[in-house]
């Protein structure tokens, strides 16, 4: 085996690869017959075993979040042989799980009750009846969505019963008449109160929906057949 330089078979000696070591082996004439070097106790054939990537960069590809974040990283790193073969453990997309279509009686929990100074002093009647108080909610209230969900066609119909006939009870039988409020009134009323209900659209069905689009509201409303008497305001 040749020697040209005995700093160069020290040098090749300490590479801190094996590819290194062969490279300067070779440069330097340093090769034993075949090809062959022996560095450290390890002999490997030509041609040399290439250089080994940087343990920086691989730990980098293996503990990146995505595949393509690790691609970037082995790219730049030149660790490319045509294929990634350190794949990063990253999260795999998992099924779809079903959601049931909204319907028309969903109420999103984005709701905030709309404002119309035309039709608050309605509701807000409407509420302070609900809730059996003796004074009327004060302008500017609002309402959440949980109170107004617990609006029953039962509470329109006797806060209407009571503008038009000043009482939740009433017979024609026995007399009684709606002499506080014509239907076309209470139609109003109605029509104000709905503009703020969370399920504005849907017909009363199964207890959900908008309780002024129930039977017996409507019933109520129709069954006023004294407005032509001019017995109601």
């Amino acid at each position: 085996m040749a020697t040209n330089s005995a700093d160069a078979a020290a040098a090749s000696a300490a590479a801190p690869t094996f590819g290194e070591a062969f490279v300067i082996a070779q440069d330097a004439g340093l090769l034993e017959p075949g090809g062959r070097l022996s560095v450290n106790g390890h002999t490997a054939p030509a041609p040399f075993l290439p250089p080994q990537p940087p343990p920086a960069a691989v730990a980098a590809v293996a503990n990146a979040s995505t595949f393509g974040e690790a691609y970037d990283i082995a790219q730049a790193n030149e660790l490319l042989d045509g294929q990634l073969d350190t794949q990063p453990p990253h999260p795999q997309p998992q099924p779809m799980a079903y959601e049931p279509q909204p319907t028309a009686y969903d109420v999103t929990d984005t709701y905030s009750m709309p404002r119309n100074p035309d039709y608050e002093p309605y509701l807000r009647h409407l509420m302070s009846f609900a809730h059996h108080r003796t004074d009327i909610y004060p302008k500017g209230a609002t309402f959440t969505k949980e109170q107004l969900l617990e609006l029953q066609p039962q509470h329109i119909r006797d806060w209407l019963s009571k503008k038009a006939f000043g009482k939740v009870d009433w017979s024609y039988e026995n007399g009684e008449r709606p002499v506080h409020q014509r239907s076309s009134s209470m139609q109003f009323a109605k029509k104000a109160v709905s503009y703020f209900m969370p399920n504005k659209t849907p017909h009363w069905c199964n207890g959900q929906g908008n309780p002024t689009k129930s039977d017996i509201v409507n019933k109520l409303i129709n069954a006023t057949p004294f407005d032509c008497s001019l017995e109601g305001v």
